[in-house]
C-alpha cells in the first residue's frame, strides 16, 4: 500500500463526465486526477441543500476533458487549493454560487503558481454573490477570456 497521504485517485477516459456529485452536504475532492473524459472532468453540485454547504477541491488536476474541466454549483463557500486545470476543450473552471452568500477562494500554496492555461474557452468563470479571492494563479493562452 502507498504511504498514507500519497494516494492518488485517477478518473480518466470515460465516455461522459468523469465524476458527477449531486449532494445536500459538503463535498470534498482531494488528490484526484481527471483527464481525457468525454464531457466534464467533474461536476460538483450541492446548491439544493437547505443550508449553504461547502465545496473543497485540493491537490487535484483536470486536463484534456472534452468539455469543462471542473464545474461547481453551490450556495456555500467554494475553495480550490493547489489544483491545476488546463488544456480542456471548453472552459477550465466554472463556478456558480450566486444563490447564497458563499465566497470563492482559489489559492496556490507558497510561491507555486497553479496552471489554468490553454483551455479552449475561458480559464476561470466565476459567478458569485460573495467575495472572490485568487492567489498564485497563471492563466495563459486560453481561447477567449483569461480570468
Amino acid at each position: 500500500l502507498p504511504i498514507l497521504g500519497t494516494w492518488l485517485n485517477t478518473v480518466s477516459e470515460n465516455l461522459s463526465n468523469g465524476l458527477s456529485i449531486y449532494s445536500s452536504g459538503n463535498i470534498l475532492v482531494d488528490k484526484c486526477v481527471f483527464e481525457g473524459n468525454g464531457a466534464m472532468g467533474a461536476d460538483l453540485d450541492n446548491h439544493l441543500a437547505l443550508k449553504a454547504k461547502s465545496v473543497i477541491v485540493k491537490n487535484s488536476g483536470f486536463t484534456e476533458n472534452s468539455s469543462t474541466g471542473l464545474s461547481i454549483f453551490s450556495k456555500g463557500n467554494v475553495s480550490l487549493y493547489d489544483t491545476d486545470i488546463y488544456k480542456n476543450i471548453n472552459s477550465g473552471l466554472s463556478i456558480r454560487n450566486i444563490y447564497g452568500s458563499g465566497s470563492v477562494t482559489i489559492i496556490g500554496s507558497g510561491t507555486t503558481q497553479r496552471d489554468f492555461s490553454q483551455n479552449g474557452s475561458k480559464a476561470i468563470l466565476i459567478n458569485s454573490a460573495g467575495v472572490v479571492t485568487l492567489k498564485n494563479i497563471s492563466a495563459i493562452g486560453n481561447g477567449n477570456v483569461r480570468m
